[in-house]
């Protein structure tokens, strides 16, 4: 497990988007304790996430404005980049991300994710609300363990 750069699921608050979104942070979790051995997807939760979608933080979107876009960027900060993302709306199907979706104040959102290529790298997907920052998922694969 590989807890020192990627132990602190808080998100970052307070960006300054100008949409509403000022200090609305979601938590969504990590991915950070995931056994490469399950079958993706990976949910992200508070332990690091699960290959079990109800095990996943289902996370309520109240404190976005109804009606608003969601994208998911990965950015990798070493080794291979997560490549596939996946989302569940209100727990149900799973849906493969490819591209912006809407959801309403009364939705919740799941995020999960397929480990990278040769199961090693880590970085963080952004969550973004209408082009603003508004939670992110640390995730860790290592091919070593």
């Amino acid at each position: 497990m590989f807890h020192g750069m990627m132990g602190n699921a808080t998100v970052r608050g307070g960006e300054d988007g100008g949409s509403g979104f000022t200090g609305v942070t979601l938590n969504f979790g990590t991915l950070d304790s995931v056994s490469s051995m399950e079958i993706p997807p990976h949910w992200a939760n508070d332990v690091g996430g699960s290959s079990v979608k109800a095990e996943a933080n289902n996370v309520s979107l109240s404190q976005l404005t109804n009606g608003a876009t969601i994208t998911l960027t990965a950015v990798s900060n070493s080794g291979n980049p997560v490549t596939l993302l996946y989302y569940a709306k209100n727990d149900g199907a799973t849906v493969t991300y490819s591209g912006g979706f809407t959801v309403t104040a009364s939705d919740t959102l799941k995020i999960g994710a397929a480990p990278p290529a040769g199961l090693d790298g880590y970085g963080t997907i952004l969550v973004n609300s209408n082009g603003t920052v508004v939670g992110n998922i640390d995730y860790y694969w290592s091919a070593e363990g």
